[in-house]
């Protein structure tokens, strides 16, 4: 009974894997190594995937039906936010919407491949991509699937062994761009036996680059998604903004929430069509409120002249002493910002 559910959850699956042909980095990976999984130094080539604070892919995601019927669309993206030590070796914070929408991971490359540390999980680090290895199916974790209603409330959830094979492939986009991949394909498994038992989807990166073009399966009438690249940027970059204001919030108490309402007022003659969000550098203390539009639609939004949004900013200190940060807009072009906040205070007892 209990394999019965677990094959009805996977329909929500949101987990897909893939890596390209880098097995010929042997000056950046050492696959006799001892130490198989050692993390590496250089993080930028000869990898799976590229990690560098302030890399940022942008995606148009599809939701599609059982048929592959896009039912709606949206504009996500993958933003490596701020390195991390962890048992004294980098790794990379890192969100990751392909993964998760409602939380960050961790995330580098090792000597065996991509891997993810993930708190929320049932196991905490586990392989995301192996490096090729003859298309053998390996084991890839496991993920927690919930069952929903029409309302969105959970009506049962299963953890759910997955495993990943590796095929050379390619992708042509929409967008006219093509690349070389390695396409790692994601099955529930039977651990115990290390067989496959159900298809979930897929997930092509390409070396040195990252990925590409996912998919997620619908099943049992539960909706998939399918995305593609669309443009990369790296926003640790950018220095350039149509508009900057500094904002100081003087004395905020430790634990407070601290939360005020910016409108933003586009006063030139050019309409910019509104791409993405970023903190920089990333912190946990700010968060964000009702935004109107809403997130989702002003991902596309066309701010023509003189119109405006609202962003309800949190802050809420979690440490004495001084801090700052920025929130930053990007429109179209992406190498640029379209609109800068500069944030500061105090936090006190």
């Amino acid at each position: 009974m209990k394999s019965k559910v677990i094959l009805m959850l996977i329909t929500v699956l949101v987990i897909i894997t893939a890596c390209d042909d880098i097995v010929n980095s042997d000056s950046n990976i050492k696959k006799t190594s001892l130490d198989y999984s050692k993390v590496l130094d250089n993080q930028e080539t000869g990898v799976i995937m590229p990690l560098k604070v302030g890399y940022k892919w942008l995606y148009s995601v599809d939701k599609v039906n059982e048929e592959n019927v896009a039912i709606s669309n949206r504009i996500d993206s993958i933003v490596v936010l701020r390195e991390v030590m962890l048992e004294n070796e980098k790794w990379f914070e890192v969100y990751f919407p392909m993964f998760s929408r409602d939380y960050n991971v961790l995330m580098t490359n090792t000597e065996k491949g991509l891997m993810i540390h993930c708190e929320q999980c049932l196991e905490k680090k586990f392989l995301w991509a192996e490096y090729p290895q003859n298309g053998s199916l390996f084991y890839s974790g496991r993920k927690l699937i919930q069952l929903k209603d029409s309302q969105g409330n959970v009506i049962g959830q299963d953890y759910v062994p997955l495993g990943k094979e590796s095929q050379s492939s390619g992708v042509s986009l929409q967008n006219g761009k093509s690349f070389s991949t390695v396409n790692y394909v994601c099955y529930a498994i039977n651990q115990n036996k290390m067989q496959k038992e159900v298809f979930l989807g897929d997930e092509h990166f390409s070396p040195d680059f990252g990925l590409v073009a996912g998919f997620t399966k619908a099943l049992d009438g539960m909706l998939g998604e399918q995305y593609e690249y669309l443009e990369f940027s790296n926003i640790s970059e950018v220095n350039q903004c149509i508009y900057e204001e500094t904002i100081n919030l003087g004395d905020i108490q430790i634990g407070k929430v601290h939360s005020f309402t910016k409108e933003i007022t586009n006063t030139t003659d050019k309409t910019y069509s509104l791409k993405g969000i970023a903190i920089i550098p990333a912190t946990e203390i700010i968060s964000f409120g009702k935004i109107t539009p809403t997130m989702h639609d002003w991902l596309n939004f066309p701010i023509r002249q003189n119109q405006k949004l609202s962003i309800e900013i949190k802050v809420t200190p979690d440490k004495l002493g001084d801090f700052s940060t920025s929130v930053m807009i990007f429109h179209s072009e992406m190498h640029n910002c379209f609109y800068r906040i500069y944030i500061n205070g105090t936090c006190v007892e």
